[in-house]
Parts: C-alpha cells; sequence; structure tokens
C-alpha cells in the first residue's frame, strides 16, 4: 500500500537550475546594454543635430555662391548676354537640392530627438520589472531549487527498506524555515 517517491532525475532540477541562472545573467547583460544602447543613440541624434547645422550654414553659403557666380555670368558682357549660364544654373540647382537635404535631414533628426524619450519612457517600466524579477525572484526561485534538490537528495539518501513505509522527509532546520537556505550563487 505505501511505496516509496520514484525519485529518478535530480540532476534534471540541477540542469534546470542552471540554465535559469545562465538565463538571468543573460538578461541582465542584455538590459544593460541595451541602456548603453540608449544613451549611445541619444548622444549620437545631438552631434547629428550639429552636424546638420553645420551643412546647412555651409550650404546656405554654397547656393549663395553659386547664385553670385550666376548673376556675374548673366551680367558679364556689355550688351547683358552673359558667356552660357546652363552649367552655372546646374550648380545653382544642385547647391540648391544640397541645402534642401540638410534641412530635411535636420527635421529627421529633430523628430527622433523628440521621438525617443517616448520610446525609452515605454520600454523602461518593463525593463525595470524584469531587471526587478531578475534580481529579487529569481534568487528564491534559485533558493526553491536548492531546497527541492536538497531535500529529494536526503530522500532518496534515507533508502526505506522493502515493504516498509518511507520514512519522513527531513525537516527543514529553524533558520532555513525563517528566512530560507543561502542559494548557491550562479557559476
Amino acid at each position: 500500500m505505501s511505496e516509496s517517491a520514484q525519485v529518478s532525475s535530480i540532476d534534471a532540477l540541477r540542469q534546470f537550475r542552471a540554465k535559469l541562472c545562465e538565463f538571468g545573467v543573460n538578461a541582465l547583460e542584455s538590459l544593460a546594454a541595451v541602456e548603453m544602447e540608449i544613451r549611445h543613440v541619444e548622444a549620437w541624434l545631438a552631434q547629428q543635430v550639429k552636424y546638420w547645422q553645420l551643412q546647412i550654414r555651409d550650404r546656405g553659403e554654397d547656393v549663395a555662391r553659386a547664385k553670385a557666380a550666376l548673376v556675374r555670368h548673366k551680367w558679364g558682357s556689355k550688351d547683358g548676354k552673359g558667356v552660357g549660364t546652363t552649367e552655372v544654373e546646374l550648380e545653382v540647382k544642385k547647391a540648391k537640392r544640397r541645402l534642401e537635404e540638410a534641412e530635411a535631414k535636420i527635421e529627421v533628426t529633430r523628430r527622433w530627438q523628440r521621438e525617443l524619450p517616448k520610446a525609452v519612457h515605454d520600454y523602461e517600466g518593463p525593463a525595470r520589472q524584469l531587471t526587478g524579477y531578475l534580481e529579487a525572484d529569481l534568487k528564491q526561485v534559485m533558493a526553491m531549487l536548492d531546497r527541492m534538490t536538497n531535500a529529494l537528495e536526503a530522500y532518496t539518501a534515507i533508502g526505506a527498506p522493502p515493504g516498509s513505509a518511507p520514512a519522513p522527509l527531513p525537516i527543514a532546520s529553524e533558520r532555513e524555515t525563517a528566512s530560507g537556505p543561502e542559494s548557491k550563487p550562479c557559476t
């Protein structure tokens, strides 16, 4: 009527604990890497704004120079008819396109500067929850797995004689009951 429990693989618990520990370490490292990447992107966006502001200034000057060259070509002769201005007109158009490109780039960069903090805020809440789980709850789970493993090892070490009732599981010490056993660090 009373049979002993079939404890077949305590190693499975140990392997699970090791994989869970590995997950915790990897997850914390990933969260730290994401935080560093966020700071990197914020700094990069600030640099891009400065870069495109300088480009707008420089390209604006290029447009002014190209327009001045066009005026010189148009009015460079006595009768008001300058030498061919097609190439100079193309230079003005090219300079204007480059200026427009820089203005568009700075607008996109500024838009991302406005949107990034919102996205970071949306990320930080769940990231804090995961960090809290990894730093607190995961340690409790590890301690529970250690207690389970120890209890199963103690149970299998008892080895009940055939036909007798299984021996009760060892009772945890008062210290372990109050605060939980020390969990093995992740290695």
